[in-house]
């Protein structure tokens, strides 16, 4: 009689990584972007303009094996002229890096 492979179902693997977590931001001219590597100044360009599009992503890299997260959490001014972004960390997760991209910059 042949020995039956054991089934996984029930038991998952422990996760050691998760997937990077973005959020996009509009900014609107006149407003600033803060994260921890980055200061954004949303400016008019020449006769108006639509603004800026940023996206900030956060990955965790260095983690315990659960279920590690590290997501970006925005907090804006009561005003709306400041969006500070951070990168929270959950679960096992030890470090977080933080990635910014941005889109529509006009540098004269």
């Amino acid at each position: 009689m042949k020995a039956r492979a054991r089934s996984s179902r029930g038991r998952h693997p422990r996760r050691r990584t998760s997937p990077p977590r973005s959020k996009r931001i509009g900014l609107r001219p006149g407003q600033r972007l803060v994260t921890s590597t980055v200061i954004i100044v949303a400016r008019r360009a020449g006769g108006g303009g639509a603004g800026i599009t940023t996206t900030v992503t956060c990955e965790c890299t260095k983690a315990e094996p659960n279920k590690p997260d590290c997501q970006p959490t925005i907090t804006t001014t009561p005003g709306g002229g400041t969006v500070n972004v951070t990168c929270t960390k959950s679960g096992g997760c030890k470090t977080c890096k933080q990635t910014t991209t941005t889109s529509g910059v006009f540098i004269a």
